[in-house]
């Protein structure tokens, strides 16, 4: 089965906006500069670096999700936007997401010889043609 891609810039676009629609009622205050960032992250063509601290600071951000559900009231609608929002990050968290070779998630039962665009053998040499004699 081949990997799904993801695009990226899109899925923290509907994080951004997310944490931008939740941003002026009881909600957390993290999730919207934790998201910029991860523009800025996913733009950076530099380095990979910030996108690996992104991806690290979603994770735990997670964690502060669910401590912060359970210690706040908040309105149905601000509820249901922020575990929309949480299963956004979980998709972030999952592993192998953003770290491999090529964009997307790979199935479970599948390793790396197995892999879609893996070499399953070596590619035949080049035809030679030089003169000599033939077979």
């Amino acid at each position: 089965m081949d990997a799904v891609p993801l695009d990226v810039a899109a899925l923290v676009l509907v994080q951004t906006s997310l944490a931008f629609i939740t941003a002026p009622f009881t909600s957390p205050t993290y999730n919207f500069p934790l998201f910029l960032f991860g523009i800025y992250a996913t733009e950076n063509k530099e380095s990979s670096e910030p996108l690996r601290l992104f991806s690290a600071l979603v994770g735990l951000s997670f964690l502060f999700d669910l401590i912060w559900l359970f210690r706040h009231d908040y309105n149905g609608l601000i509820g249901f936007i922020l575990v929309i929002a949480m299963l956004g990050k979980v998709v972030w968290s999952m592993p192998g997401g953003f770290a491999g070779p090529k964009p997307g998630y790979q199935n479970i039962d599948e390793d790396l010889e197995t892999a879609p665009g893996a070499p399953s053998q070596p590619p035949p040499p080049p035809p030679s043609n030089l003169p000599g004699p033939s077979p």
